[in-house]
C-alpha cells in the first residue's frame, strides 16, 4: 500500500497494480483497459504477457468480449473455459480462462482490470472478490491522483496567465507576442500547434500568427466567414471543441498538415472579441491543437483559453489597427511610386503585345532583388524607362536613381564622373566631388551605353562590382558603397566580348538578368496606345484640344517602321499637335519621312498608298492614272517572275493570254 500511495502518476499506479494482480491470482497474463471518453472505447494502458503491438492495437467497445461485458455490467465476470464462451476475445491462442473486474468511480465505470490463464477453471469467486477490491482501490486512487493533477494544472494555468500578462505588457511586435504566448502554453502537456486568425478589410480571415506551423501552412490559412470550424466560430461567436479531428468533417485541414495515423488530436477554437472594434464584436479566432486528454482536461483548456482571449483581445485590436494603418501607408506609397513612373512621357509600358507583357512580368520579378541587370535594345526603345521602372518597384525606390551615359562623356573625364575625385587630384580639381557611385549609394546606378566604355575603365568597374568599394581619384581610401547596377546598350556585348573589345568577365557580371526591349516595329499593336498617350500629353503641354487623328493619319503612323522607336514617335506626335490647325490630326500634319517610310514598309496598308497617290493627281484624271500605274506594276512583276514568258505570266495573273498582249501594247511595255 505504501508503494501504491506514493505512485506519482496514473501510469505508475497501473504498472504497479498489474504486477500485483497477476501475482495474487496466479495468472499468466493481464491488462488494464481504460475507457476513452472521446469514443467510449476500451483501450489497453498497461499489460503483461501480451504482444505489445497487438495490445496497442486492441480496442473494445462496451459490451464486447469479457472485458467489455464487465464494463457494461459493472461487476466482475469469470470465464473458465473460453472455448465454450462465444464472447471471449482471444489475444493469445493458449489462453482459456479470464477474470475481469470493472474500475468504478462515483457509479461510473472508468476501466477494467482483467487477467488470463492457460489453465481451465483457473479463477474462482475468491479471486473475483480480490480483483474487485483491487479495482475499487485503483479507481479511487486514480481519481485522487486526477484531482491532485487537476489542482496542479490549475496552479500551472495561473502561472501561465501571469506570464502572458507580462508578455502583453512588453510586446512590441504581434508575431513575437503570439510566439511567446504559445511558448508559455506549451507547458500544457500535449500541445501540438496553434494559430490566430484576424479579419482583414474585406472580412477575410487570414492567419496572423502561427506556432509550430511552416510559412507555407500559414499562407494557406485563409478562411471565409462560416467556412469550417474557424469560419463558423468567427460567425456565431461560439466556442468549438473537436475531441478527435481525424473523425471530424468540419475540420478542413486547409493548411495541409501531415499527421501520424496514430495521432489523436483535439481542436479548440475560441472567438476573440473586442469592444473597441468598429463593430464592437469578433475580430478574430484563437485555435490550438493538442493531444486528447479527456473531457476534464478539455474543460480546463477551454477555461484557460477563454481567459487568454480576453487578455489579448485589446492588444490584438491595437496591433490590427496598426497593421491597417501600415497597409494604408503602403497603398499611398505604391500610388506615389506609380505616379512617379507615369510622369515619364517615354513610358514603354503601354502595351498589350506579348513581348511587353513578358517584360513587365520579368521586371516585377527582378525589381525586389539586387541582381545586376543588362537591358538591351535599339536607340529610343525605352531602356532608361525600364531601368527607372525596376528602381521604382524595388525596395530602393526612396533612394537615388542616378544615370550616366557612357558614350556622351569623353574617356578622360568619365572616370572622375563615375568614382569622384579629391581636391588637387588633377588640374581643375579645386574641390572634392562625389562620383556617380557615391551619389547612388543605397539606390540604383544606371550605366547607359555601357558598350562604349573603354577597356581600362571596364576593369575598374568590374573591381567595384566585385568588391563593392570605390576609390575617388587622388585618394588612397576605399569607400564601401551599396549600389544596384543596371546597364544598358544597343550593341551586342557578347559579340564584342568574343572580339576582345569588351571584357568577357564584365559581360557575365552585368548579364545576370537580361532584359531585351523590343523595337516598336516589332509590336505594332501597341502603336495606337502610344498615339493616344502622346496626344493627351502634348495637348496638355501645348494647351491644345485635339481629340483624335484621322484614319489615314493613324494608318500612316502604324505603317511606318520607326527606326527611332518610341522617341521618334513621341517627337512626331509633338510636331503633329503643334502644326495641326484643325480639330483632328490629318495625314498632311505628319512629316514626309513618315509618309514615305509607311509606303515603303512591307506591311504598309494598300489603302494608305492609294490615298497618298490620289493627292498627286488633278480631279477628273485620278481613276485612269492610278489604274494605269497599278496595271504597270502588275504586268511588270508578272513578266519578271515568268522570265518574259507571256503564257506563264498570263497564267500567273489569272487572265487570258490575248488580254495580256493587249495590255502590254496599250501600256507600251
Amino acid at each position: 500500500m505504501k508503494t501504491v500511495n506514493t505512485a506519482l502518476t496514473p501510469d505508475d499506479l497501473l504498472q504497479y497494480l498489474i504486477d500485483r494482480v497477476i501475482a495474487v491470482t496466479d495468472a499468466l497474463t493481464g491488462s488494464i483497459m481504460i475507457i476513452n471518453p472521446a469514443d467510449n472505447i476500451l483501450e489497453i494502458r498497461v499489460s503483461r504477457g501480451l504482444n505489445q503491438k497487438k495490445a496497442a492495437a486492441t480496442r473494445l467497445k462496451i459490451g464486447e468480449g469479457i472485458t467489455g461485458r464487465a464494463a457494461q455490467a459493472g461487476k466482475p465476470l469469470i470465464v473458465n473455459d473460453a472455448g465454450q464462451n462465444p464472447d471471449y476475445v482471444r489475444i493469445r491462442t493458449d489462453l482459456v480462462s479470464e477474470l475481469a473486474a470493472p474500475m468504478i468511480v462515483n457509479s461510473q465505470v472508468i476501466g477494467v482490470i482483467s487477467v488470463d490463464s492457460n489453465r481451465k477453471n483457473a479463477f474462482n469467486e475468491e479471486h473475483a472478490d480480490i480483483l474487485m477490491s483491487i479495482a475499487d482501490f485503483a479507481a479511487q486512487t486514480m481519481e485522487k491522483i486526477r484531482l491532485i493533477e487537476n489542482l496542479r494544472s490549475r496552479i500551472d494555468d495561473q502561472k501561465c496567465l501571469l506570464d502572458i500578462a507580462r508578455i502583453l505588457d512588453d510586446a512590441a511586435d504581434f508575431p513575437v507576442m503570439f510566439e511567446s504566448i504559445m511558448t508559455v502554453l506549451s507547458r500544457h502537456p500535449g500541445l501540438r500547434r496553434g494559430m490566430i486568425v484576424l479579419a482583414d478589410e474585406q472580412n477575410v480571415l487570414r492567419t496572423a500568427g502561427g506556432y509550430r506551423l511552416s510559412e507555407q501552412a500559414i499562407k494557406r490559412g485563409v478562411y471565409r466567414p462560416g467556412e469550417g470550424i474557424i469560419g463558423s466560430v468567427f460567425t456565431d461567436g461560439k466556442i468549438k471543441f473537436i475531441p478527435d479531428i481525424s473523425r471530424s468533417r468540419e475540420f478542413l485541414n486547409k493548411m495541409k498538415i501531415r499527421r501520424s495515423p496514430r495521432e489523436k488530436n483535439s481542436f479548440f477554437a475560441l472567438p476573440i472579441k473586442s469592444q473597441k472594434s468598429s463593430t464592437g464584436g469578433i475580430i478574430g479566432v484563437l485555435s490550438i491543437e493538442k493531444k486528447f486528454g479527456g473531457e476534464n482536461d478539455a474543460q480546463n483548456v477551454i477555461e484557460l483559453l477563454t481567459i487568454i482571449c480576453g487578455l489579448i483581445a485589446n492588444r490584438i485590436y491595437i496591433f490590427s489597427s496598426a497593421r491597417k494603418e501600415k497597409e494604408e501607408l503602403l497603398d499611398q506609397t505604391r500610388s506615389l511610386k506609380q505616379e512617379l513612373i507615369k510622369k515619364d512621357t517615354g513610358n514603354i509600358f503601354f502595351g498589350k503585345s506579348s513581348q511587353i507583357i513578358k517584360l513587365q512580368e520579368m521586371i516585377g520579378i527582378v525589381a525586389d532583388t539586387d541582381a545586376t541587370c543588362l537591358i538591351t535594345g535599339e536607340t529610343g526603345s525605352g531602356k532608361e524607362v525600364a531601368a527607372r521602372q525596376i528602381h521604382y518597384k524595388s525596395g530602393r525606390w526612396e533612394k537615388p536613381f542616378v544615370g550616366i551615359n557612357c558614350a556622351a562623356i569623353p574617356e578622360n573625364l568619365i572616370e572622375a564622373e563615375l568614382f569622384g575625385f579629391k581636391k588637387g587630384a588633377f588640374t581643375g580639381a579645386v574641390n572634392d566631388r562625389r562620383g556617380k557611385f557615391l551619389q547612388a549609394d543605397e539606390g540604383t546606378l544606371f550605366l547607359d551605353e555601357i558598350g562604349d566604355l573603354g577597356l581600362h575603365l571596364q576593369a575598374k568597374l568590374l573591381r567595384v562590382i566585385q568588391e563593392k568599394t570605390v576609390e575617388p581619384l587622388g585618394s588612397d581610401e576605399s569607400i564601401r558603397v551599396n549600389v544596384r547596377i543596371i546597364a544598358a546598350t544597343n550593341k551586342n556585348l557578347k559579340e564584342m566580348a568574343e572580339k576582345k573589345t569588351f571584357r568577357e568577365d564584365l559581360f557575365y557580371r552585368l548579364n545576370v538578368i537580361h532584359l531585351p526591349i523590343p523595337a516598336l516595329r516589332d509590336r505594332k499593336e501597341d502603336i495606337p496606345l502610344f498615339i493616344r498617350h502622346f496626344l493627351a500629353v502634348f495637348n496638355k503641354r501645348h494647351n491644345r484640344k485635339i481629340p483624335n487623328l484621322t484614319l489615314q493619319a493613324e494608318q500612316a503612323l502604324c505603317g511606318y517602321s520607326w527606326p527611332g522607336n518610341i522617341r521618334e514617335l513621341e517627337n512626331c506626335m509633338e510636331r503633329a499637335v503643334i502644326v495641326c490647325r484643325k480639330n483632328t490630326i490629318d495625314i498632311q500634319d505628319l512629316p514626309e519621312s513618315i509618309l514615305a517610310g509607311a509606303m515603303k514598309a512591307d506591311s504598309g496598308p494598300l489603302k494608305l498608298q492609294v490615298l497618298n497617290e490620289m493627292k498627286n493627281h488633278a480631279s477628273g484624271n485620278i481613276y485612269n492614272n492610278i489604274i494605269t500605274k497599278v496595271e504597270n506594276i502588275l504586268l511588270e512583276e508578272a513578266l519578271i517572275n515568268a522570265d518574259q514568258n507571256q503564257k506563264e505570266a498570263s497564267k500567273y495573273l489569272g487572265i487570258h493570254r490575248n488580254t495580256l498582249r493587249q495590255k502590254i501594247k496599250e501600256l507600251g511595255l
